[in-house]
């Protein structure tokens, strides 16, 4: 009876063993397989084949240690040269990704600076183009109010002078602005002459009557002139007037003119032409 029940737990033992075995190496080959069955019929049958299955499983699972061992060795060294291999190439792709990308963004920096130069380049234009106006806008009002050289006068702004004296003073602003040297002769004490004009070394004597147009200049105001302008070896004069000249004031500017001596006689309408052209 103890015979019996150490045998059949030495069958149980054995069979414990082959199962452990098999649980622990996880795909067991079918030699190892076939033992496992062979042991478990030997419990059901009154051959005794526990002994050599035991022997022969016990033997497997060595050598199969053994050789797991060395498969374990073998699978790591490859695992970390096929490993060291995609992260080379891993690394490689990335390296070159981020190049690319540094490069593109270099590329864009680069792009962008040029754009807002370019843009600021024109901002500068125009506010530059802006300043300019401004200041031309600024010089040409100071101007206008100041002297109207950019003014087309009319008649009407001849007529609202009203004064004599500031009509002389108009007269020989016109005269400064179209590049003459003027001078302004006293109110009083002129010397018969109102305005000393020269340019290019001509000089002439100007004479301004602001009359209206009920009292016409005749011949003694242009001998006047004239003689005043002889008497300083001046050959050229020019008489203006708001008014009119009558017969023997034109007699008499054509005899001076025949004999050597220059003179014109100038109208309002004279004058507009000189100050507007």
């Amino acid at each position: 009876m103890v015979n019996l029940i150490l045998k059949l737990l030495e069958k149980i033992g054995t069979l414990f063993f082959m199962l452990a075995a098999f649980l622990v190496l996880g795909s067991m080959p079918i030699t190892l397989l076939g033992l496992c069955l062979v042991g478990i019929l030997s419990l059901f049958t009154d051959e005794d084949y526990t002994q050599i299955c035991f022997f022969i499983s016990f033997l497997i699972v060595v050598l199969y240690c053994i050789l797991q061992d060395k498969l374990d060795e073998y699978k790591e060294k490859h695992r970390k040269e096929v490993d060291k291999q995609p992260k080379e190439r891993k690394g490689t792709y990335i390296d070159s990704w981020y190049e690319k990308y540094i490069n593109d963004k270099k590329i864009m920096d680069n792009e962008n600076k040029r754009y807002q130069k370019e843009q600021q380049e024109e901002v500068e234009k125009i506010l530059s183009y802006r300043d300019n106006i401004r200041h031309a806008s600024q010089q040409n009002y100071v101007s206008l109010n100041m002297d109207k050289s950019f003014v087309r006068y009319t008649k009407k702004d001849i007529d609202n002078i009203n004064d004599w004296r500031k009509f002389e003073q108009f007269v020989a602003k016109q005269f400064k602005r179209k590049n003459f040297k003027v001078i302004l002769t006293p109110r009083t004490n002129d010397g018969g002459k109102d305005i000393i004009i020269d340019k290019n070394g001509i000089k002439t004597y100007v004479e301004c009557k602001y009359w209206n147009s009920n009292k016409s200049i005749g011949r003694e105001e242009i001998q006047k002139l004239a003689g005043a302008a002889m008497m300083d070896g001046v050959r050229n004069a020019l008489f203006i007037t708001t008014s009119t000249y009558n017969k023997n004031a034109f007699e008499t500017a054509k005899a001076l003119n025949k004999n050597g001596f220059n003179i014109k006689l100038w109208t309002t309408n004279d004058l507009l032409v000189f100050i507007n052209e």
